[in-house]
């Protein structure tokens, strides 16, 4: 069952205050202890995915990265990612309109806090799909490239077969 848009906007409100909270607390430390948070977030979401699943969550790289971008992208983001592209082993997951920096700022950071708070969203949000992907066997990382409210994920990596 998807949120409702009033559960969905206070999940992300929600998120944005903890990680303000987090850069307030420990500024020296944020953007670790964010990652750290997603990155665990991730796997305990795919592990709670995979109890409701009918389907092996484990495969082919192409399997795996499916399942983030449908299921995964559906349970985390609210909706699925808007694009998958893969070039020689590299993918490519696009989301045109990422839910969580889009009331950040709309069109682009104004001002050195806003820049700060998207960073933070966007390591998180790579910790939580690197999070799910490390659960699902695969070795790599995550890399965030955003355009306004765009956001392409570059994930590279290796993944079990």
């Amino acid at each position: 069952m998807a949120p409702t848009p009033l559960a969905a906007t206070s999940t992300i409100v929600l998120h944005n205050e903890m990680l303000q909270y987090t850069l307030e607390k420990y500024p020296d430390s944020a953007i670790e202890r964010v990652e750290q948070m997603g990155f665990s977030i991730g796997l305990r979401l795919v592990e709670r995915l995979a109890l409701a699943s009918t389907r092996p969550l484990l495969g082919k790289a192409n399997d795996v990265v499916m399942f983030i971008c449908k299921d995964f992208w559906t349970a985390a983001f609210g909706r699925q990612a808007t694009n998958l592209r893969q070039q020689r082993g590299v993918f490519y997951i696009t989301d045109n309109a990422f839910p969580w920096i889009i009331n950040v700022s709309r069109g682009g950071p104004k001002d050195a806090a806003e820049s700060t708070l998207r960073s933070l969203i966007l390591s998180f949000a790579s910790a939580v799909i690197g999070g799910a992907l490390s659960s699902l066997g695969a070795v790599g990382s995550v890399v965030p490239n955003a355009h306004g409210d765009q956001v392409e994920f570059t994930v590279t990596g290796q993944f079990m077969a």
